[in-house]
């Protein structure tokens, strides 16, 4: 819409809704980025429309406007949502990471009311920086380094002491162990010499075998078909 000005034409201008008002679209942007920066760096469209008094298609208009040119603006599911929100619940989450050690987005998810796959799209390249752990993608979970390291120790005390096969769920399920980690982990040890022993089986709940008891098979293999054979003779 336009009015005419006194000197120099046409001027562009937004309604609002009564028809009452009118602004022009640079200050119905300022006025978006600042209700946006009132609200905390988050804010439905609906509401901005409704706060600002002006209709949905107009504000609609212009956040893409401003999406097109400024990179620290997103919006995910009908809300607009700044950059400085993202680094504010990353820090207040490596805050809760560190005292807990674990941190699965489903529940983050449910605290903040926002979809897994946005909180891992905006969260996991903050990882290292403003938030302290890591990452496992197969689960949606963060973890500390401290905590991944006390599971690890746990699982190669526990696998250590088994003399026969045992599954891996049920040393997690005994020992406190989170699964998601376990799995991964007896990998990484065997594979560096750290435990001695194999798996196998379903990923899902492979069994561990110990050398020991391996090296013991064996033998009685050995020690069985060397008798049978000085009694065959």
């Amino acid at each position: 819409s336009g009015i005419n000005a006194e000197y120099g034409g046409w001027l562009e201008v937004v309604f609002s809704c009564d028809g009452k008002e009118y602004i022009t679209p640079k200050q119905l942007e300022k006025d978006i980025l600042d209700e946006l920066y009132v609200c905390g760096g988050r804010v439905a469209m609906t509401d901005l429309a409704q706060t600002l008094n002006v209709d949905y298609s107009h504000v609609e208009k212009k956040v893409n406007e401003l999406l097109s040119h400024d990179t620290k603006l997103s919006i995910h599911y009908g809300e607009l949502i700044s950059k400085q929100f993202f680094d504010n619940l990353a820090i207040e989450m490596n805050e809760t990471l560190q005292e807990t050690g674990i941190l699965p987005l489903a529940q983050l998810s449910r605290e903040v009311s926002l979809p897994v796959s946005t909180l891992a799209k905006e969260l996991c390249p903050r990882v290292g920086d403003l938030i302290n752990g890591t990452y496992d993608k197969k689960t949606d979970t963060m973890f500390t380094t401290a905590f991944v390291d006390r599971q690890a120790a746990k699982l190669r005390g526990a696998c250590s002491a088994a003399t026969r096969p045992v599954h891996l769920g049920k040393i997690m399920e005994v020992h406190g162990i989170t699964a998601s980690l376990g799995h991964g982990c007896v990998k990484d040890m065997i594979a560096s010499g750290r435990l001695q022993g194999q798996l196998q089986g379903h990923s899902t709940n492979p069994v561990f075998i110990p050398n020991l008891y391996t090296s013991a098979q064996n033998q009685w293999a050995d020690s069985f078909y060397k008798t049978k054979w000085i009694h065959n003779l």
